[in-house]
């Protein structure tokens, strides 16, 4: 058979601190994801309120200095705006320099600038993870 068998004397102690370490790793970076996006929300809502734009802008902006690609439609389905709002909210972050528009018409869509981007460097530069279990 030589696969392994129940050795009920072996110590279990180094797997026991290899899960530990495991979750509590995954705890901190569960918490630092949360503070990041807290952070960042608030640093957007900070700048959407400076320049007189309306609150709901700040889930455009959320969304493309994370990462993702704002489209108008989906945009306005978050926030249930007509098309008119969604259409003019875009635009006017995209003239303030904090989205950059690409495609045309019904394939248009907008990515973050690099003004929206050095804006949210900050909120989301990693924290180092600390292992506790470690000698």
């Amino acid at each position: 058979m030589g696969g392994p068998t129940w050795q009920p004397d072996n110590d279990t102690s180094r797997w026991i601190r290899f899960c530990l370490s495991a979750h509590h790793q995954q705890a901190q970076l569960v918490r630092q994801r949360l503070d990041q996006a807290a952070q960042l929300w608030e640093l957007l809502d900070t700048w959407v309120r400076r320049a007189a734009l309306p609150e709901r802008a700040v889930s455009a902006l959320y969304l493309a200095a994370t990462g993702g690609r704002v489209r108008r439609t989906v945009y306005q389905r978050d926030e249930s705006l007509t098309d008119d709002q969604a259409t003019r909210d875009l635009r006017a972050l995209a003239r303030a320099g904090m989205l950059e528009q690409h495609g045309e018409t019904r394939g248009r869509f907008y990515l973050t600038s690099p003004i929206l981007r050095d804006l949210a460097a900050p909120a989301l530069r990693p924290k180092e993870i600390i292992d506790p279990y470690r000698r």
